[in-house]
């Protein structure tokens, strides 16, 4: 019993002392853990909503697809013959056995890295999500990309004017940008492409990249132009008042004083000082509205009829495809929390104030 307790305090000990030297490590380790933790208890708790959500069960849905036709056969016969077909999908699917033993075979073949096939569809789920998947990553990247831009560059020139008449035009524009519901914007910007004809209402061209590489590039930006402009205006309003707020506040500290005082620019002062101090609420502005983009792809690319994992989810539950909603669940709640994670190292290489230990 005394080797045993001195061998756990000897334990204890190694561990405060590792992560004294390695405290960055032992914060992704405990980020890890946590991911583990919030995935199995998410993924079980919809896996449990879609087993009583009320509707066509998914052997309903197979047998409408798959099922021979019984039309000609006598009622009875017909009637035993669908009862059977229904029976050997449903053994076949493994859903005759419990929602709790069905989770469990999925979560051993996922943490394998087989997500398994889709119930109706039949093909591999990995095959299914990875163009879709990539198609709505591409999308949201150059939509971050255009709100940070835009938001970190006028929101940083209006903090300078602040008060004026370009300052009072922008913040109105972003309240009403702020103001206006996702849906709207879709159905605002899909009529105007429609009376103009300016842009295609779908959001992705009708060929391949592999097909014609030169053409490509430009029928894409074409087309996804009206699904960045609805990300554009969920996230731009916000971001540009948080950072002409930030920037603003830092601007009027005693060391920006101190600084012109120097002879230094007011333009490096600006950039160089005073938004350095607030790149820990833009990164973590950045995480945040990622995931609002994410949450909005939804809405948006069924709206577009846009290729993306939105859809693809959207399409799943209707069919009541269990693996294939868990799967993009799964994959997008690890791509997000690993963005997050790498926002909070980020922060801490850019904040000397900001330590994880």
């Amino acid at each position: 019993m005394e080797s045993a307790t001195k061998t756990i305090k000897t334990l204890f000990a190694l561990f405060f002392r590792l992560k004294g030297r390695f405290p960055l490590a032992f914060f992704i380790v405990r980020r890890i853990a946590a991911m583990f933790v919030m995935l199995l208890v998410f993924s079980f708790s919809l896996f449990l909503l879609l087993d009583i959500l009320p509707g066509q069960d998914i052997i309903g849905i197979v047998m409408a697809t798959r099922a021979p036709d019984t039309s000609d056969l006598p009622p009875d016969i017909a009637a035993q013959i669908q009862a059977d077909l229904a029976d050997r999908w449903r053994r076949r699917l493994g859903l005759d056995r419990p929602f709790y033993v069905q989770y469990a075979r999925w979560a051993q073949g996922a943490l394998r890295g087989d997500f398994g096939v889709g119930l109706v569809s039949r093909a591999p789920v990995g095959f299914l999500m990875r163009e879709r998947f990539l198609n709505t990553l591409f999308l949201n990247i150059i939509s971050l990309s255009t709100i940070t831009l835009a938001s970190v560059l006028l929101g940083s020139l209006l903090a300078r004017r602040a008060g004026g008449r370009m300052d009072l035009a922008a913040n109105f524009a972003a309240l009403a940008l702020y103001s206006l519901p996702p849906l709207m914007v879709c159905i605002l910007l899909q009529i105007l492409a429609f009376m103009t004809g300016l842009f295609p209402i779908t959001g992705f061209p009708r060929f391949s990249f592999a097909s014609a590489p030169g053409a490509f590039v430009p029928a894409y930006i074409h087309h996804v132009f009206l699904l960045v402009m609805v990300h554009f205006a969920q996230g731009f309003g916000e971001g540009m008042r948080e950072t002409r707020a930030l920037v603003l506040d830092q601007i009027s500290r005693p060391y920006m004083l101190s600084l012109r005082m120097r002879g230094i620019s007011e333009r490096r002062a600006l950039f160089s000082h005073a938004f350095r101090n607030c790149l820990t609420q833009t990164f973590t502005r950045v995480g945040l509205t990622l995931t609002g983009i994410f949450g909005s792809s939804l809405v948006m690319e069924i709206i577009f009829a846009f290729p993306g994992s939105g859809r693809l989810m959207y399409e799943a539950m209707i069919m009541r495809d269990v693996n294939l909603v868990l799967s993009i669940f799964v994959f997008i709640s690890v791509f997000l929390m690993v963005t997050f994670t790498i926002v909070d190292i980020l922060i801490a290489a850019f904040d000397p104030r900001v330590r994880y230990g």
